[in-house]
C-alpha cells in the first residue's frame, strides 16, 4: 500500500473519499512545514478514532483500508 491510494479515492463520494481528501489535506499540510511530525502523526490517529467511531466503521474492508493508509502517511518523514 502506499500513497497512490489516497490519490485513486480522493475524487470518490464515498467514505474512502473523504477519509482520502482528511489524509491529502494532512500531507499537504505537513510538507508545506505549517504542521510538524508530532501533530501530522496525531491528526492521523484523529481521522481514525474519528472513523473508527462513526457508523462507517462497521464496513471492515473501508476500515482495514483506512488503517493501512494511515501506516503509510505516518511513516512519511
Amino acid at each position: 500500500m502506499n500513497l497512490d491510494e489516497i490519490v485513486k479515492y480522493i475524487n470518490d463520494d464515498s467514505a474512502r473519499g473523504e477519509l482520502a481528501r482528511e489524509f491529502q489535506g494532512i500531507i499537504s499540510d505537513y510538507q508545506a512545514g505549517t504542521i510538524s511530525a508530532e501533530e501530522k502523526n496525531e491528526l492521523v490517529e484523529a481521522v481514525v478514532a474519528g472513523f473508527k467511531a462513526a457508523k462507517a466503521s462497521s464496513d471492515e474492508e473501508t476500515m482495514r483500508w483506512a488503517v493501512q493508509i494511515a501506516t503509510v502517511v505516518t511513516s512519511l518523514v
